[in-house]
C-alpha cells in the first residue's frame, strides 16, 4: 500500500499551488510582471520553495517569498492565505484518487476496534466513516469521549484513517 497523500505531499502542494498560481499571476500583472509561460514556471518554483519551509499561512509565505527577492504586499498575503483552503481541496482530491488503491475496507459503523493515535493505542467503537476519504470517528469511552454530545458539548471521539484502525468485533455493539 502507498502512503496516504496529506497537505505535505509533494503532489498535493504542487496542485494546490497550481490553483493559487493564477490569482498570484493576477497580483503580479498588476504590479508590471509579464504573464508569460517561463515567468509562471519561475513563480511556481518560487511558490514551492516558499511553501516548503512555512506553514500555510499567507503572512509565512510572503515572508519567504520576500527573503526570495521578492516585495509582498497586504493583497499578496490574502492571496497566499488561500492556500490553505486550496491545500484542503487537493488533498481530498488525492485521497479521493488514492483510496481505491490503497485495499483498505471501512469498518462498520458500531464495530469495536482498536486506533492508533499520536498519544496511544485505544479500544473503541466505529461511530461513523467517511469513505470519500478513509476516515472514522472512533469513540474511546475510557477517554471520556461519548456517543452524543451533552448539554455541555463533550468530545464524540477521534478522527482516525483506516490504516489505523483494526477491527476488533465487526458486530454493532450496544452503547
Amino acid at each position: 500500500m502507498s502512503t496516504r497523500p496529506n497537505r505535505r505531499s509533494e503532489h498535493v502542494v504542487a496542485a494546490a499551488l497550481q490553483k493559487l498560481l493564477p490569482d498570484v499571476m493576477a497580483w503580479l500583472k498588476r504590479n508590471g510582471e509579464d504573464d508569460t509561460e517561463e515567468e509562471r514556471k519561475v513563480v511556481l518554483e518560487d511558490l514551492s520553495e516558499a511553501a516548503r519551509w512555512a506553514d500555510p499561512d499567507g503572512y509565512e509565505l510572503a515572508k519567504n517569498l520576500d527573503n526570495a527577492g521578492w516585495m509582498p504586499d497586504a493583497e499578496l498575503v490574502e492571496i497566499l492565505d488561500g492556500l490553505t483552503s486550496r491545500l484542503f481541496e487537493a488533498e481530498d482530491a488525492a485521497l479521493k484518487e488514492w483510496l481505491p488503491s490503497s485495499g483498505l475496507v471501512a469498518p462498520a459503523v458500531g464495530a469495536t476496534v482498536t486506533c492508533k493515535t499520536n498519544s496511544g493505542t485505544y479500544t473503541g467503537t466505529v461511530l461513523s466513516v467517511k469513505p470519500e476519504v478513509g476516515l472514522s470517528v472512533v469513540c474511546v469511552a475510557s477517554l471520556g469521549h461519548t456517543p452524543v454530545p451533552g448539554p455541555k458539548g463533550g468530545t464524540r471521539g477521534f478522527v482516525i484513517a483506516w490504516e489505523d484502525i483494526v477491527v476488533v468485533s465487526p458486530e454493532k455493539q450496544e452503547a
